[in-house]
């Protein structure tokens, strides 16, 4: 993504790696590249709507159907639930999720996105898309290659959680 001229290349860094260790290398400062524009990028977005990148999380979960629970929403971002339950206190606040206790077992809350929060939610997810596409075309071929099989890892990961 960035190069700091002072700084040596990959290549002069691994010169004497096996060849499969370079790969992983390579893979893994792809990773944190993209990872890292990519938060910084989503920030300037998020900006907009003065939400963190946390409660951001939380709802791109929800809006994905990928959890509706506090705690499951913990277990995916892997923190703890009273964060979640901070990031959800905001959220309702600001009225784009809600808080369905289930009549048959009172201990079981769901959280669902309002219709506000569900217009914001595909702002932002539109947004996010757009930026990883962008990113990615940025990329010479063979990291684009490389990381579209890292999203191929990622994707099946998360569809197995």
């Amino acid at each position: 993504m960035t190069n700091n001229e002072n700084s040596t290349t990959l290549d002069e860094q691994t010169e004497n790696c096996p060849s499969n260790l370079k790969a992983n290398i390579a893979t893994a400062f792809l990773g944190m590249n993209i990872v890292n524009e990519t938060k910084r990028q989503l920030k300037k977005s998020l900006q907009r709507t003065s939400l963190t990148l946390n409660q951001w999380l939380v709802l791109e979960i929800l809006f994905s159907k990928r959890a509706n629970t506090a705690s499951r929403v913990a277990y995916l971002m892997n923190t703890d639930g009273a964060s979640i339950t901070r990031n959800v206190d905001e959220l309702e606040l600001r009225n784009l999720v809600k808080r369905d206790r289930q009549t048959h077992d009172r201990r079981i809350i769901h959280i669902k996105l309002t219709e506000k929060g569900l217009q914001v939610a595909k702002m932002l997810f539109a947004a996010y898309t757009g930026l990883l596409d962008n990113l990615e075309n940025r990329l010479p071929q063979n990291e684009r290659i490389m990381w579209k099989k890292v999203e191929r890892c990622i994707t099946a990961h998360v569809n197995k959680t």
